[in-house]
């Protein structure tokens, strides 16, 4: 399966990474949060990163990837 390879490591630390979202406003897409700590005033990045998703993941978490709160699934992190 494509999604599960080893895509990137991102500095060594996150060796499984399915997709990296970078950005400074929250919303994308259609009123999409992928980054939904971002503040474009700080002048800072915000970095989310999903790591060994499958894709029966992002189905089941699409309402959580729409709205913001995917933060809370296991193999999310935000930086």
């Amino acid at each position: 399966n494509a999604i599960t390879h080893r895509l990137m490591t991102v500095n060594g630390m996150y060796p499984q990474v399915t997709a990296l979202c970078i950005g400074n406003a929250k919303y994308f897409g259609g009123g999409m949060k992928i980054v939904p700590n971002a503040d474009p005033s700080n002048r800072s990045l915000e970095v989310v990163i999903l790591q060994d998703f499958k894709w029966y993941d992002f189905i089941l978490n699409l309402h959580k990837i729409y709205n913001g709160t995917y933060l809370t699934v296991k193999n999310v992190t935000s930086r």
